[in-house]
């Protein structure tokens, strides 16, 4: 599965929620594009989940770079592969958490 397909497929996730899409010019790092819609950007990290234990089929779990931080990100788009879905969860999402990767509940 290629990230930059996923990515792609995130800016027609918002547009099909009434948002523009601005994709930066330059490598940013935090986010990967902003959404706006009425008056409200949102900075969209896109991820893919991945299976933190191979072993454990509902171990999905995404990681941050690291260069992402709360401050950087409003929400993170993750595309779930199981599901073949995306969902949407808080840039906050890490905070509080020294890892680098977290299950999603």
């Amino acid at each position: 599965m290629n990230w930059q397909i996923k990515e792609v497929e995130g800016y027609a996730y918002f547009m099909e929620r009434g948002y523009r899409v601005s994709v930066p010019i330059v490598d940013i790092s935090g986010y990967d594009f902003i959404a706006e819609r009425d008056g409200k950007f949102l900075r969209v990290n896109v991820k893919v989940a991945g299976l933190k234990n191979p072993k454990d089929r509902n171990s999905w779990a995404i990681s941050k770079s690291g260069a992402s931080s709360d401050a950087t990100c409003d929400v993170f788009l993750v595309y779930l592969p199981h599901k073949e879905t995306f969902i949407e969860l808080p840039g906050s999402y890490f905070h509080g958490s020294s890892s680098k990767c977290k299950r999603i509940p």
